[in-house]
């Protein structure tokens, strides 16, 4: 577990730790896309959305990945995402 606290405190630390935490979210999602069809087999849904909400204050330009501090905004940018993917944004 990352300790937020020191973000102010050592910034080269958080700027590391932020890039590393950024590739990990960035490989999740990367691999529940390969999971795609056999979770849309068992579920029986028709669209299946990777998104990541992380617990440590990430600052990224990956719209799948979400800070915890912005979970109410989850819904209105989950549709930003998935509108400006299919081309309809």
């Amino acid at each position: 577990m990352v300790d937020p606290s020191w973000v102010d405190l050592d910034p080269k630390r958080f700027i590391r730790t932020n890039r590393t935490l950024e590739r990990y979210y960035e490989r999740a999602i990367t691999k529940e896309r390969s999971r795609e069809q056999l979770l849309k087999d068992h579920v029986g849904l028709e669209r299946v959305e990777p998104f990541i909400v992380s617990r440590f204050p990430i600052v990224t330009a990956n719209a799948r990945i979400v800070p915890l501090a912005r979970i109410r905004d989850f819904s209105s940018m989950a549709l930003e995402v998935m509108k400006a993917e299919s081309g309809n944004g």
